[in-house]
């Protein structure tokens, strides 16, 4: 079928065929911005031609042919569009009407990319109107999973920082066959396995796996010795004071992130500072400020001049993990409560190296980034070198996937 395609190809069609390969080598060594727009007009009026010719598969042979693999998928999840639905998720509604005290922000979406282009969502309990980037993501990243295996099922999935669901709650939705995902779930709270599947968090999304921000780190071409002997951390004030565990004053000198940036700022190779002062923190500005604990914020890529970075929890697991575990720097994790989608690909002393919750580790678990012995600095790069390696597979692409496989599965499991 598709031989003959092109041999029915008229002289417009082979016109088009001849620019597009033409123009697809000179992309590769000249990627401007007018020039990827030129490539990509021409290789849709190539999809357009056949698909009006009632050719399909040479279509979208034209599609994975020529267009990037990003592109490819854009261009397939354009077909496909979004609308709140409240009835289409009755059944989880009545659900939870028999739940006394149900989670906040739990939205519902129902899926059919098997016999519709339009996918629907319904927001079951109350959706704080802040979240509204969280919901935009989740549709974004569950129109791609979707159309990555025609998924055709109902999920749910908590949109807030904490996507913790209790887990006689968790029980009853997955009683109504639909499958319940999470981002960050607390350790103590729930039992994490009993989700259908791990999903990225909405800045995973948004920044497609921090790609972007990986490459212009890895474009430096910093060595690992070149690179300063010190760990550097910046951030907000995030976080709940003592972590809600008594005796505790909920203040923002209770912070983990203040009490960190406190303890540590007397330490040369130890760079901590606070970015911007939020949530319990509003109104103590001149306090922190006058303890020097403030600092601009600094971007990304200047990060990676150290070749450590530290890792800790805001309200949540940070969200900026993946980037950080990329950079080619050694990441320091202070023991998190949540879990996350990698959690488990993750191993201390092997990817990362992990300190006490609690910090009281802190100085002894770091103090091995000013060595100049060569054993430890071969050790550092190890680490370094692994978790680079374990990187490669959580890129968006292959999330995406894993993720549409596994929901995928666990329908086909309950349906057997």
């Amino acid at each position: 079928m598709l031989v003959k395609t092109w041999q029915l190809g008229t002289a417009r069609s082979r016109l088009l065929r001849n620019a597009l390969v033409s123009l697809k080598l000179h992309v590769h060594f000249v990627r401007s911005r007018i020039e990827y727009r030129l490539f990509s007009v021409l290789a849709l009026c190539m999809i357009a031609r056949y698909a009006s010719l009632g050719h399909r598969p040479a279509a979208l042979w034209t599609v994975r042919r020529v267009l990037p693999t990003s592109r490819v998928q854009s261009e397939l999840v354009k077909q496909h569009s979004w609308s709140e639905c409240a009835e289409c998720c009755s059944d989880l509604s009545g659900v939870l009407k028999n739940i006394s005290a149900p989670e906040l922000n739990l939205v519902c979406f129902d899926l059919n990319f098997v016999n519709r282009t339009q996918q629907y969502y319904a927001v079951l309990t109350t959706l704080a109107p802040h979240f509204s980037f969280y919901l935009r993501m989740a549709k974004q990243f569950l129109m791609d999973a979707g159309s990555e295996v025609k998924l055709q099922r109902k999920i749910v999935w908590r949109l807030e920082d904490n996507s913790t669901i209790q887990r006689t709650n968790l029980m009853a939705l997955k009683q109504t066959g639909a499958a319940v995902v999470s981002h960050s779930s607390r350790l103590a709270d729930s039992d994490p396995p009993l989700y259908t599947s791990w999903v990225p968090n909405f800045h995973f999304i948004d920044k497609k796996g921090f790609t972007e921000v990986v490459e212009r780190i890895h474009k430096i071409r910093v060595d690992f010795k070149s690179r300063k002997m010190q760990i550097f951390w910046a951030g907000s004030t995030t976080g709940i004071p003592c972590d809600n565990i008594p005796p505790c004053t909920n203040t923002c000198q209770e912070l983990l992130r203040v009490k960190l940036v406190r303890q540590f700022s007397n330490i040369t190779f130890l760079k901590f500072a606070l970015s911007s002062v939020v949530q319990w923190c509003g109104g103590s500005d001149s306090w922190l400020q006058g303890k020097g604990m403030i600092q601009p914020h600094v971007a990304e890529i200047n990060w990676a001049n150290h070749r450590g970075v530290l890792d800790i929890d805001g309200n949540v697991d940070a969200w900026g993990l993946r980037w950080r575990l990329g950079s080619g720097s050694v990441v320091f994790i202070v023991k998190s409560s949540y879990e996350h989608l990698y959690s488990n690909l993750l191993t201390d002393g092997v990817h990362y190296i992990g300190i006490d919750s609690d910090l009281s580790d802190l100085l002894e678990k770091t103090s091995i980034i000013t060595s100049h012995e060569a054993v430890d600095v071969q050790y550092l790069e190890n680490v370094v070198s692994n978790a680079l390696m374990q990187m490669k597979e959580l890129t968006y692409p292959k999330v995406v996937a894993a993720v549409a496989s596994a929901l995928h599965k666990d329908l086909a499991s309950e349906q057997s």
